[in-house]
């Protein structure tokens, strides 16, 4: 069984582009079924996987792609996360940290943060922080953790980044058109991400990963032939 039939069981794939070049640079593991976030046994278990199928996914593009999966606060925190994340992490695997919920304004779960992901680095992988909006905390997790990848929420998240990371990739995500990788890349983001990318890229992700954007689009051509 190949690393991608393996994958798309739980999992799809949203292509990362360069923003000038619109070349592909990354894909993101995203979780084909709905979750409950509040349920930190079950996103433990789905950031485990994740991160076993990130690095998967990475050897088989011998790591020319980057290959990220989401990992939440309780589950970084938790030896059976840092055991899967030591055993799997590789060259080219980013551990994109969610912020979602009050955990990391705690000191010593910062510090212990802090630790995990030098780790992380000293195994091959890299850091992202995702879904920047312009917190206060976002402002103190970057100069804490100094992640690689910086992703936007939206326009406000791209602003409050200008200058804040010198030399991280800038993810703009939510890409639905044209216009808006324009503005982002006029912005200063230096990647985007979103249903557009998915279209846009359609033919350099494997389709049994199934980009969301995709899957928007053959939805609307399926409703619009039996309207």
């Amino acid at each position: 069984m190949s690393p991608i039939d393996i994958a798309k069981t739980n999992f799809r794939a949203q292509p990362i582009v360069c923003g000038t070049t619109l070349r592909l640079v990354g894909l993101e593991l995203l979780c084909r079924h709905q979750l409950d976030f509040n349920d930190r046994e079950v996103m433990l278990g789905v950031d485990v996987e994740a991160i076993q199928m990130a690095s998967m996914l990475s050897h088989h593009y011998k790591h020319e792609l980057r290959i990220h999966c989401n990992a939440e606060p309780t589950s970084i925190q938790d030896p059976r996360w840092v055991d899967a994340m030591a055993g799997h992490i590789c060259d080219n695997v980013v551990v994109e940290i969610v912020e979602r919920n009050d955990l990391l304004e705690t000191k010593s779960i910062l510090r212990n943060l802090g630790h995990t992901v030098s780790w992380i680095r000293r195994l091959g992988g890299l850091i992202a922080l995702d879904d920047v909006s312009g917190s206060c905390l976002e402002s103190r997790l970057i100069d804490c953790l100094q992640p690689e990848i910086l992703k936007a929420y939206d326009s406000d998240g791209l602003k409050f980044l200008q200058g804040l990371r010198a030399g991280a990739a800038i993810v703009m995500e939510r890409i639905e058109s044209s216009q808006d990788a324009i503005d982002a890349v006029n912005g200063g983001a230096t990647e985007l991400q979103g249903y557009w990318c998915d279209v846009l890229l359609e033919h350099h992700v494997p389709v049994e990963l199934t980009p969301p954007g995709v899957t928007a689009r053959n939805n609307r051509q399926r409703s619009l032939a039996t309207a």
